[in-house]
């Protein structure tokens, strides 16, 4: 509702969102005080203007009738009233830059290579106003925006597609919302969806808290099943707005697939980073989730600052990093590029050194976006596919190295607390006097040191793991030497002594290891 001063003028000193009263784009109503039943609560007939088609026809007969005489609307080819002025406001209410312009006489707006703007383009006032408010449309129903950088994806007959942005856990969750799982029944036809795919997913139940399986089954079927809703002639459109000046506006990308390509590579980016991973929502709580993390939480994994005692990173100066993510990765996500490799070594670099982080939750989060970094970086590059799947036949050095420091993390761990107990709840029990203490073990006291000189600092973490074997009965003291002892075994005796820095495979193998022991089951070689 507008407010107006004391003397009963609307003025500018009030905004609308941010945008001043006076320059806001509002709806309106219009009231003749006819007592009708109506189910609103006013009781009083109310012609809303913003859905009435034939006050909307008068306004725009209105406004073509009082333009200048027809010119060619270089648009369309047709010979109608055109307009210079182009409209404003197409990312948001307040944006100011024009996707048009060449009101600019005095520098090379056109100059160079016509005489005048007239030479330069001429498109009709319908066709620009049709065009610029079909944007705009668009973009506020679907768009979304990373600092300045607006981007809004669309199909060719507006069905629903799934946004290339956005995580694998938005994604499944739109998918079951909107009834697009393969395997469910169409809400309009009311037919079973599952027949239209050729692939029958055959998930091993043993596998599946090792591995997610059944999850990526899950979420493959979901990408899937929005294909079940487009006909064969689909497109999705993709397009990039972001202004250089406040008044300059340009179309940083077009993008345009044939929709099934679209779904192809979405899915094959989530398989390509598919890992374990968390996240904290409002609703929600903290869960967790298979596949790879949106654009947004990426750039805050990577570039955000901890916010001390709040649980989650904070972009505050640093707003521009989504902008940046968002065209880097694009690329990667829709045409199979390789993430950046100076991204992959900064997560990696930010997963080495979990106690520069003073929450363990966001520090397992990075961790996570690391090994999905590592996992994809490797299949392009050498086309191995990794799993979350423990691989004890591996020999690779880096992967060798993870898995000891796993082990002697864990070791440690299970010594927490004065008296030694077993069990899920024992275990709950000890996470909470971690929280409590901000305890954190040697092995991840080491670990950025690890990273880099691992010969060296293996020594010390291993002589400082004594103590912790002793305290722990018999039985699982040797089941943990035993253990050592088998990577031990896979070592060259090159391998095992070079002091060079590991690259990022020392976190899947990390990852992979502390994975299987949390979780007391036997590993697999699940890598092809």
């Amino acid at each position: 509702m507008l407010q107006a001063e004391e003397d009963g003028r609307v003025t500018d000193k009030r905004k609308l969102q941010i945008v001043p009263q006076t320059k806001a784009f509002v709806r309106f109503s219009i009231e003749d005080g006819r007592e009708v039943d109506l189910s609103d609560d006013t009781g009083t007939y109310a012609a809303k203007c913003w859905k009435d088609g034939t006050l909307q026809k008068s306004y725009i007969d209105y406004c073509t009738a009082g333009q200048g005489p027809t010119e060619l609307s270089y648009l369309t080819g047709k010979r109608m009233p055109v307009s210079y002025l182009q409209p404003k406001k197409i990312r948001n209410e307040g944006d100011g830059a024009k996707l048009i312009s060449s009101n600019d006489s005095e520098n090379f707006t056109y100059k160079g290579r016509f005489a005048t703007k007239e030479e330069a383009f001429a498109i009709g006032y319908e066709d620009s106003q049709k065009v610029h408010n079909a944007l705009k449309w668009i973009i506020r129903k679907q768009g979304c925006n990373y600092d300045s950088l607006y981007f809004v994806t669309w199909e060719s007959d507006l069905h629903d597609v799934p946004a290339w942005q956005d995580g694998s856990d938005r994604i499944y969750e739109n998918a079951a919302k909107r009834g697009r799982i393969d395997g469910q029944t169409d809400a309009k036809t009311g037919t079973d969806r599952e027949e239209d795919w050729d692939e029958e997913v055959d998930v091993d139940e043993e596998e599946i808290p090792r591995t997610g399986a059944l999850e990526a089954a899950q979420l493959r079927r979901a990408i899937r099943g929005y294909k079940t809703t487009l006909p064969p002639s689909s497109r999705t459109v993709i397009l990039a707005f972001d202004a250089a000046t406040t008044g300059r506006l340009s179309m940083m990308e077009y993008k345009d697939y044939a929709s099934s390509r679209y779904l192809y590579a979405l899915e094959k980016w989530q398989e390509r980073c598919f890992w374990r991973h968390q996240k904290a929502g409002k609703e929600k709580g903290r869960y967790t989730y298979y596949g790879m993390v949106g654009v947004k939480d990426a750039a805050e994994l990577l570039y955000g600052t901890e916010e001390k005692g709040k649980g989650y990173f904070s972009m505050k100066g640093k707003e521009e990093r989504y902008k940046y993510v968002a065209q880097r990765w694009m690329p990667c996500i829709l045409e199979g590029r390789e993430v950046p490799e100076d991204m992959v070594n900064l997560a990696v670099r930010r997963a080495s050194s979990p106690v520069s982080f003073d929450s363990r939750f966001l520090w397992e989060r990075i961790l996570a976006l690391a090994c999905s970094l590592v996992k994809q970086q490797y299949e392009k590059r050498y086309k191995e596919v990794w799993t979350m799947a423990l691989d004890e036949t591996c020999t690779k050095r880096d992967y060798l190295y993870g898995r000891l420091l796993a082990v002697a993390d864990r070791i440690e761990y299970r010594t927490y607390g004065r008296e030694y107990a077993k069990g899920k709840k024992a275990e709950e029990e000890r996470k909470d006097r971690e929280k409590e203490t901000g305890r954190e073990t040697n092995a991840k006291r080491y670990m950025s040191a690890f990273s880099q000189r691992p010969f060296r600092t293996w020594k010390i973490i291993e002589e400082k793991l004594e103590p912790y074997l002793v305290r722990l009965d018999a039985g699982e003291r040797i089941t943990y030497q035993n253990l050592l002892n088998e990577i031990y075994e896979r070592f060259t005796m090159e391998g095992y002594e070079d002091d060079t820095p590991l690259n990022g495979l020392y976190l899947l193998g990390f990852h992979n290891q502390a994975f299987a022991l949390q979780n007391g089951k036997a590993s697999v070689d699940d890598r092809k």
